[in-house]
Formats: C-alpha cells, sequence, structure tokens
C-alpha cells in the first residue's frame, strides 16, 4: 500500500500526555495529507514511542486510506452538510407552503449554516470512531539521533 512519508524534527517532549511535537522539514508539500489542518500548523503531537529525544530526526508515515477519508472529512462533508440543510429547509418550507421571499431565504440560509456546522460534529465523530478501529493514522517509522 502507497504511504506519504515526511522527515520531521523532535521539538519537544510532554512528558505528562507522553506525546512529540514534531514539525515537518518539507514545507512544499505541508498540507497534501490534511493530516495537521490542511498544513495551517505544521506541529503535530504524537504519541512518544521508544527512544526519542528532543533534537531528533524522525521519519513520519500516513497511510493512503487515512489521507483519504481526512479529505473527504475536510472537504466533502462540510459542503453535504451545506447542501443537505438547504434541501431540507427548502423541503420543510415546500410542505408548509410558505411562499418564497425574505423570511423563506433567511430560513433555508441559517438550515444551510446549521448544516454546515452540524457537518463538523459528524466529522468530529467519524475521526474518533476512525482511529478506534484503526489506530493513530501518523506513526513514527524511523528515528536518527543527531551526532553529538
Amino acid at each position: 500500500m502507497n504511504h506519504l512519508r515526511e522527515k520531521g524534527v523532535v521539538r519537544s517532549i510532554e512528558n505528562s500526555q507522553a506525546a512529540i511535537v514534531v514539525e515537518p522539514t518539507d514545507k512544499g508539500s505541508c498540507g497534501s495529507c490534511c493530516a495537521c489542518g490542511l498544513g495551517a500548523s505544521p506541529v503535530l503531537h504524537l504519541p512518544a514511542t521508544g527512544d526519542i529525544s528532543e533534537g531528533d530526526e524522525v521519519t513520519l508515515e500516513v497511510s493512503t486510506p487515512s489521507r483519504i477519508v481526512s479529505a473527504l472529512l475536510i472537504f466533502a462533508l462540510p459542503f453535504a452538510g451545506l447542501l443537505l440543510g438547504y434541501l431540507a429547509a427548502r423541503g420543510v418550507l415546500a410542505l408548509l407552503n410558505v411562499a418564497p421571499g425574505p423570511p423563506a431565504n433567511w430560513i433555508t440560509g441559517v438550515a444551510s449554516i446549521a448544516g454546515f456546522f452540524a457537518s463538523f460534529l459528524v466529522a468530529g465523530w467519524y475521526d474518533r470512531r476512525w482511529r478506534a478501529v484503526h489506530g493513530e493514522p501518523i506513526r513514527i517509522v524511523e528515528v536518527r539521533h543527531p551526532n553529538p
């Protein structure tokens, strides 16, 4: 299976949460996997595994299915929520015989926005479910200690 690999540097380790903050070194490919919010913040928090310390260079791996699911959750689901909110409002307004006009437009607009934001709740739920079944989508596959 095809995996995306990125290099990074461990900037800090949070002992209480056993997490590692990693900054990908290749900024050009940030956002291609949607793993850290479309490259908005190229810092990832990953579980500390093995002998990892600050300053270590690591290789990260993201599987193709995880990238596809992430892209769908980020792009397709909010659009679907927006569309479904609009269509639901139009259907209810048609059943209630509400005449087209400003009140109906406001109702469909609010329903569309509600569907858009509701899609983020669905995305969060599905992301937690995906991680419970498939594990963490990003993993550290190689650690290189810098020369002292």
